[in-house]
């Protein structure tokens, strides 16, 4: 993964990913976030706006989903901004 030609990660899609499963929570848009939540992404699930969370302990009202490639470049990006 490049960023402003600079190297991030090198790695398979799938190990990439693998990294943050267990930490990428669906939720309703509109949610807060708590202290330790990060945004990922918003977009649109079956029952209306949501937003895509980066965290350590499961939020309430978030359902675990599968880490996909975005979600792995922004909670890559956002740990090497830290």
């Amino acid at each position: 993964m490049f960023k402003d030609h600079r190297l991030y990660c090198c790695d398979s899609p799938a190990r990439i990913c693998a990294r943050f499963q267990g930490r990428v929570f669906q939720l309703p848009a509109g949610m807060p976030l708590a202290p330790g939540q990060f945004l990922l992404s918003e977009g649109q699930g079956a029952d209306g706006p949501v937003l895509r969370v980066l965290c350590e302990t499961p939020p309430v009202n978030g359902t675990p989903v599968t880490p996909g490639l975005e979600d792995a470049f922004l909670a890559i990006y956002r740990e090497e901004q830290t």
